[in-house]
């Protein structure tokens, strides 16, 4: 069995530190080349207009020098240093700017709120982090495959390379931004600096690589990948390819019932730049919409409304406007009926409705503008439900297929429908799905009310338990004692508070917070030895209050026993035991005080549920051991076997802590895999809860989520909705058109 390499952290920070080291010299180097092949270049026999604008871009590098340099630098280095051990952690990671762009990581939404400036810089950082990774590629497959096994990994994870082409690019961009000069002399500087600085890189990476060969460093493997359209979806959606076999098989019938070939969709694509999406989602075209949205859309794309194909639509296109119109369109529907997330009869019924968003997205400007368009809405509420199943044999999946497709057999007529149309039938589809789901959502109410109150105590008793360790008779030195009064009694006494605070009518008023002191004091071995006699008294009245406040909030008496025992065994002691018995357990005591502290940290984690509580929310109990050892703050409930599947792919836990509202994902609960989305997050992300088919809840606490993720049992389907998936594969492909020249405009 072949195991991953153990990580070499000596030789790889020597490799950042080098790196580090070799920025300001790669900086001046290429600033100096720079600059003279510009002058060369306005120096040469051209076009006048030519000669003016090199000798412009010329003086302006020569007049900014220090500031490039330096900015170049110093972006390496901030790089390098997160790399090398900055900060670690959710609130680290977005405290920094993002260290590199990556041309796939471009998102529709962030295109919606660009400039025109930003989108320049856009693309010149994604045309220079192209030409480096060209200019770049030998040295960067040795340097790649040497940091990867560095770091411990067993094959290459490009992605991994702190020192990768992208994030050369990214620095430098950065570091041109930062000077005040026109966006155009930027451009030109970048243009004819991206060949210096991949030949930079190329000398740097092979240095590099040979660092580390002569620190005994191995190359890392590359991975063969048999399929490249699965694991480049995947990896663009953050989704899991589905292990449904049925999925995989109408794919292929999907993609022929379009009504177009591969060559067809890749003509499609030619003409869509970064650019012209920007203007069209900026409405810069919207007057070249023949006949706008209320108009003669027939007239206006020269077609009847039954020969509109993917194949003729964009043909028939009378304007720029419609013709980017029809190709964004194609293209989105195209990425949601190749989406191996959406099952077969999902998939053929969104490339049946094709034509009628063709039509609609060339005579009505606003569906790239507007969000909350309602044939937007209607694609996204439609697939967003959709992957609520796994399978077609899910349960509630015929019933869901017979509410879609009443509004899809609208979509598939040969008619004009307009807006309001697209709005009458998301109304009717999201009608038909409150009727059918009215009780689940009663019940998610009444589940979001209990995690509600759970948490609100939960933070309550976390004040009570600070409280209660700032007072002069608290007993530091007794774990037991200080485990329990800071944990599950501060619970009890956060719940009497919350009660009195509702003032329901016959409660008693503070009874279980008025205990606190006898305990305390009974506890206290020194002090209960000098009155014994009140000792005796007091005891079997704060013995029942005590336990009428673990049932008020449902803390099973079981969990409890070491706390009574300890308790009993100090009141016996205090009654009978002789003064030097006394001093010897008192010195004993002292000594578990920090694994007091300790205890109280862990406990403190989880909010605690009571049993009405983890029924009405389906709280996942599986608490750990070690945190069963010191007394478990989770109700009881139906125990879930642990389950070791292989098909789960691991994860960590970091990889949920960014995780939205609306995420679909599998988990697994009574000892198999279940579809659920993300339905709720408690205000202070103590507890979570999922909502899978037919209302269920699966709640689970913040260490519990983590625990799930840890064990393999929690994996992502779809980090985010998948309309949103795809207009961003729409931007991607426009991107990737603008940097390699694609467009005929």
């Amino acid at each position: 069995m072949s195991t991953s390499p153990l990580p070499n952290a000596t030789a790889y920070q020597a490799c950042l530190e080098e790196a580090r080291r070799q920025a300001p010299l790669m900086a001046k180097r290429w600033y100096t080349e720079l600059l003279d092949l510009l002058f060369e270049k306005s120096t040469a026999p051209v076009v006048v207009h030519d000669k003016n604008q090199m000798h412009d871009a010329w003086l302006a590098l020569k007049k900014f020098q220090p500031e490039i340099e330096r900015g170049f630098a110093q972006q390496i280095a901030e790089v390098i240093d997160r790399q090398a051990g900055g900060p670690k952690g959710p609130s680290a990671a977005r405290s920094h700017d993002a260290p590199a762009f990556v041309p796939s990581s471009l998102r529709f939404q962030d295109l919606e709120l660009m400039g025109d400036e930003q989108v320049q810089d856009t693309l010149d950082e994604a045309r220079l982090a192209q030409t480096l990774l060209l200019t770049s590629e030998a040295g960067l497959t040795g340097l790649s495959a040497r940091l990867s096994s560095a770091q411990g990994l067993k094959v290459v994870k490009s992605d991994k390379n702190p020192l990768r082409p992208e994030v050369y690019a990214n620095a430098l961009v950065h570091a041109l931004q930062d000077v005040p000069v026109q966006i155009e002399i930027r451009t030109r500087w970048l243009i004819y600096g991206g060949q210096i600085m991949g030949e930079l890189l190329q000398t740097l990476y092979v240095h590099l690589d040979n660092l580390l060969e002569k620190q005994g460093v191995k190359l890392a493997g590359y991975a063969l990948v048999s399929s490249s359209e699965e694991p480049k979806r995947a990896s663009q959606t953050g989704g899991q390819p589905s292990s449904q076999s049925s999925a995989s098989a109408g794919a292929g019938q999907v993609g022929m019932n379009r009504g177009h070939s591969q060559g067809d969709f890749l003509s499609r694509e030619q003409l869509l730049t970064l650019d012209h999406l920007h203007r069209l989602m900026s409405g810069d075209f919207n007057e070249s919409f023949l006949g706008g949205a209320d108009g003669d859309k027939d007239a206006a794309l020269g077609f009847s409304s039954a020969s509109i194909q993917p194949k003729n639509a964009k043909r028939s296109a009378r304007s720029l406007g419609q013709s980017l119109a029809v190709e964004v369109v194609g293209l989105m529907i195209e990425q949601l009926t190749t989406d191996q997330r959406l099952l077969p009869p999902i998939r053929q019924l969104l490339a049946d409705a094709e034509p009628a968003f063709l039509r609609l997205g060339a005579a009505d400007p606003s569906f790239f503008t507007d969000k909350n368009h309602p044939a937007r809405c209607l694609l996204e509420i439609v697939t967003a439900k959709s992957l609520a199943f796994a399978s077609e044999a899910d349960e509630g999946f015929a019933e869901f297929m017979q509410d879609l497709q009443e509004s899809a057999d609208r979509l598939t007529q040969n008619e004009a429908i307009e807006s309001l149309d697209f709005a009458g039938l998301l109304q009717g589809f999201e009608a038909r799905q409150a009727a059918r789901n009215q009780v689940v959502a009663e019940s998610q109410k009444l589940a979001v009310k209990a995690l509600m109150q759970a948490e609100q105590r939960h933070l309550l008793a976390e004040k009570i338990a600070f409280e209660i360790r700032q007072r002069s008779d608290f007993i530091a030195g007794n774990a037991i004692i200080a485990t329990f009064v800071t944990g599950p009694w501060a619970q009890v006494m956060a719940h009497e508070r919350l009660t009195i605070q509702a003032d329901l009518p016959g409660r008693r008023k503070a009874v279980f917070s008025l205990a606190l002191g006898d305990l305390l004091w009974s506890a206290d071995i020194n002090q209960a030895t000098r009155y014994r006699k009140r000792l005796v008294k007091i005891i079997p009245a704060m013995m029942n209050a005590v336990r009428e406040g673990l049932l008020s909030i449902d803390y099973p008496l079981s969990l409890s026993k070491p706390f009574f025992d300890e308790l009993i065994q100090l009141h016996e002691q205090a009654i009978s035991a002789s003064p030097e018995k006394i001093e010897t357990l008192r010195k004993i005591g002292q000594t578990q005080a920090r694994a007091s502290i300790n205890a109280d940290n862990a406990n403190s984690r989880n909010p605690w549920l009571q049993s009405s509580e983890a029924q009405q929310s389906g709280l996942m109990d599986f608490a750990d051991t070690k945190e069963e050892a010191h007394g478990a703050t989770l109700a009881p409930a139906l125990q879930a076997p642990f389950v070791d599947l292989q098909d789960t792919r691991p994860m960590q836990p970091d990889d949920v802590l960014d995780m939205q509202l609306g995420a679909w994902v599998d988990l697994v609960a009574g000892n198999q895999w279940v579809r659920a989305q993300l339905s709720w997050i408690s205000p202070h992300g103590t507890l979570f809860m999922f909502t899978s088919v037919g209302g269920r809840s699966h709640s689970l606490t913040a260490r519990m989520l983590e625990q799930v993720v840890e064990q393999g049992r929690f994996r992502f389907v779809s980090r985010q909705g998948l309309l949103d998936s795809a207009l961003d594969g729409v931007a991607q492909v426009a991107m990737r058109n603008s940097v390699l020249g694609r467009s005929g405009y």
